[in-house]
């Protein structure tokens, strides 16, 4: 099977099917599960180690408490100690991971555990979503004067669903929303915007022969690149670390995974339908 089948044998509504019950079942999915808040926005539990002679290997401490308390903990150095970050942790858990510290050699008089409030505050949230409301009004204006540019029109949509289907795979696969998370999506945003324009001259502009044979073609280039983009994100978020780095290549994994769907089949069959409208408004002018 080639990999440029689908806008050379489906039509333009069996295109747009597809990446529309897609979203239909990711917005589910968010609506079911819920988005998951990182340490960013809800905080969680900071763990001060501290008046050590010899620090241990943090390498092996994150190890050990990751087991525990799950592979978003982050260990870092701090003077002559070190502090360990996790979410919200029940009175049983506290007393485990001082015992799993003593086995570092580690005494509890020198392990302090309080709380650790949000990165984001309220009003920073305010503002945070202010912005997503802005962004919404932005591209309804985008769509209102630019409402005979097609591929204006298609971004803005194809970018939405994108977003959407970012959200609910992260609601799927539990990922938390940082501030990483949501620098990737402003990522994935800007990338949707300007490959449906590049796109779009593509088959407006610089077209020459069959409209589904350039798409054809634009879209083999394309999902070769996709699926090696995919690919070294997904690498790089198991064997990183960091849970900052690891949290940011998933969501453009996710989102350059929904783009696919999005681009190459809603938005071609938008554009097919463009151009076949097109067709038949100049053959009715020719007459």
């Amino acid at each position: 099977m080639k990999l440029s089948w689908p806008p050379q044998r489906l039509k333009g509504r069996s295109l747009a099917a597809v990446p529309l019950i897609v979203s239909a079942i990711l917005l589910l999915a968010i609506l079911i599960f819920g988005l998951p808040l990182g340490r960013d926005f809800k905080g969680g539990t900071l763990v001060m180690v501290r008046g050590l002679d010899e620090v241990p290997d943090l390498g092996q401490v994150s190890s050990q408490i990751s087991g525990l308390t799950g592979p978003e903990t982050v260990v870092r150095a701090a003077g002559d100690g070190f502090d360990i970050e996790m979410d919200a942790l029940s009175d049983g858990l506290e007393n485990e991971i001082k015992v799993l510290l003593s086995s570092f050699g580690i005494p509890s008089s020198l392990v302090a555990i309080g709380e650790m409030g949000p990165v984001v505050s309220g009003p920073q949230c305010f503002q945070i979503v202010s912005l997503g409301l802005g962004a919404l009004i932005l591209m309804g204006a985008v769509i209102l004067v630019f409402r005979r540019r097609v591929a204006a029109t298609i971004a803005v949509v194809v970018a939405v669903l994108d977003v959407v289907g970012v959200l609910g795979l992260m609601a799927i696969f539990r990922v938390p929303i940082n501030l990483a998370s949501i620098f990737g999506i402003l990522i994935i945003f800007v990338y949707v915007v300007e490959a449906d324009v590049l796109l779009a001259y593509r088959l407006l502009k610089g077209a020459v022969g069959e409209p589904r044979e350039n798409i054809s073609e634009a879209m083999r280039a394309g999902l070769i690149l996709s699926a090696i983009a995919i690919v070294v994100l997904l690498i790089t978020s198991f064997v990183t670390t960091a849970v900052s780095i690891r949290e940011f290549a998933l969501t453009l994994a996710f989102g350059i995974a929904v783009n696919v769907l999005n681009t190459w089949f809603l938005g071609v069959a938008l554009y097919l339908r463009h151009i076949e409208r097109k067709k038949v408004v100049s053959y009715y002018a020719s007459i």
